[in-house]
């Protein structure tokens, strides 16, 4: 079972990061932008070789991000419900991500089987997520559903920061 940590304020954000492992030793460089128009964010082994990619799709009804296995296509991660349910799934895999995506304590599972685990931690250094992942051959597509996320998570985070206008009255 492997754990990698991962700045809480590098998952979701634009620009490179690196993905730790338990002892603190590099494992993955995370790269990426999201925004307009490039909305892509890939994982590669240090060697440069690249190991998993996310795309935003375009033009889809809702929040889809088409899931790459190298240079091949695996899935496409979509929110289960359209209604505040933090339940998102990958058909293709047979991946379920459930618990509480806001608070970063959610798993990824196929079936009854955990892929990945999610959780936050306090270190000396600073605040990680903590992704707890049994089987390391899944880690590079699970940091990439992660990733996911925590973008998700920020944007929506922040168009309710932004719709947010005080009302001044004079008196």
């Amino acid at each position: 079972m492997a754990e990698y940590l991962i700045a809480k304020k590098y998952l979701g954000q634009k620009g490179t990061s690196t993905v730790k492992n338990s002892q603190g030793l590099s494992q993955f460089l995370l790269v990426g932008t999201w925004g307009s128009g490039a909305n892509i964010l890939s994982v590669y082994a240090l060697d440069g070789s690249l190991l998993a990619t996310v795309k935003k799709v375009p033009w889809s009804f809702g929040s889809r991000y088409d899931l790459f296995e190298q240079y091949e296509k695996v899935g496409t991660l979509k929110k289960a419900f359209p209604f505040p349910v933090d339940f998102f799934y990958i058909p293709s895999l047979g991946w379920t991500v459930s618990g509480d995506v806001k608070g970063h304590h959610y798993t990824i599972r196929h079936f009854k089987k955990v892929i990945m685990s999610m959780s936050t931690a306090t270190f000396p250094t600073g605040e990680y997520f903590v992704l707890t992942i049994p089987q390391e051959k899944n880690a590079p597509l699970a940091i990439c559903v992660a990733s996911v996320l925590d973008n998700w998570l920020y944007n929506t985070q922040k168009e309710k920061c932004s719709n947010f206008k005080p009302g001044y009255t004079t008196n």
